[in-house]
């Protein structure tokens, strides 16, 4: 099925290839790791990689922060839920710095 099309072939290999940054401890280990998958992906001239590329390195600091504390993000998605959970559960309540606060005219 690859040898019929090159293009899924090289397609699938970098995505199996960018899957293991996820497992580098070392910050320094990890950015040579994206570096080197960037340069791979220069010659193969497939546009969506190369936008995820940017965006990977748009992201770069947050992606390094991954490495140093290692927070799965279901764990962040979690803390979102609870988050917007207690707003949603506080709208409509007036506290006495917003009611009370106003000059009587």
């Amino acid at each position: 099925m690859f040898a019929l099309n090159r293009k899924l072939f090289k397609a699938y290999v970098l995505k199996e290839s960018l899957s293991r940054l996820w497992d580098y401890r070392y910050e320094g280990a990890m950015l040579n790791y994206l570096k080197r998958w960037i340069d791979q992906l220069r010659w193969q001239r497939l546009r969506p990689f190369e936008k995820l590329a940017d965006m990977l390195v748009n992201h770069l600091e947050g992606i390094l922060n991954y490495c140093r504390t290692k927070v799965p993000s279901g764990v962040v998605e979690a803390i979102n839920g609870n988050i917007i959970s207690c707003y949603a559960a506080a709208v409509g309540i007036r506290t006495c710095v917003t009611s009370c606060s106003k000059p009587n005219a």
